[in-house]
């Protein structure tokens, strides 16, 4: 099975360089978002997907939904894909990196009711159990940079310590073999 793991494209809360782990908040696509989202489906558009899953919020589901056009797919969403939850709601971004930094455990580092790297990397393993019982040849899955940074993990394309230093731009998509 292959799988195509993207990041959502640019979102209002990227801009404003802030995090959003609630997915009842409502932060959605910018116009630059709608647009890398657009331009990745366009590279995808050649590829038959049997599924389209995506994590709860706003922004990943409206991602999926730009990719998914045109095909007769109904978007599965799954909270397993969520963001990692930061525990930072609404503050600046460097806030929670510089805390994590500072921890010198970057990997386990989680906030009081928060996730760690390797929480999150739990759950996409998870995910992706349960996803080979079903019987797809494709599955394009739309989540966010920490779930990809974590597939990549899985994949072995990045090792655990590696892994928080790389990014993942918005609309960024890789491919596996499941």
């Amino acid at each position: 099975m292959e799988i195509y793991f993207m990041r959502h494209g640019e979102s209002e809360y990227n801009v404003k360089k802030l995090i959003n782990f609630d997915p009842s908040v409502p932060v959605h696509l910018t116009e630059n978002g709608k647009k890398q989202a657009e331009e990745a489906a366009g590279e995808l558009k050649h590829i038959r997907f049997d599924a389209i899953c995506s994590s709860e919020f706003p922004r990943a589901r409206e991602t999926a939904e730009i990719a998914g056009e045109g095909r007769d797919l109904e978007i599965k969403i799954d909270k397993r894909l969520n963001e990692v939850k930061f525990g930072f709601e609404g503050k600046y971004y460097l806030e929670y990196i510089e805390q994590r930094n500072k921890s010198g455990d970057i990997i386990n580092f989680k906030t009081e009711g928060g996730e760690s790297f390797l929480d999150v990397k739990a759950r996409v393993k998870q995910f992706l159990e349960d996803l080979k019982k079903e019987n797809y040849a494709r599955v394009l899955i739309v989540a966010h940079e920490a779930v990809v940074i974590a597939a990549r993990v899985i994949f072995n394309e990045l090792g655990d310590e590696d892994s928080l230093m790389t990014n993942v731009k918005n609309a960024e998509y890789f491919m596996f073999d499941l």
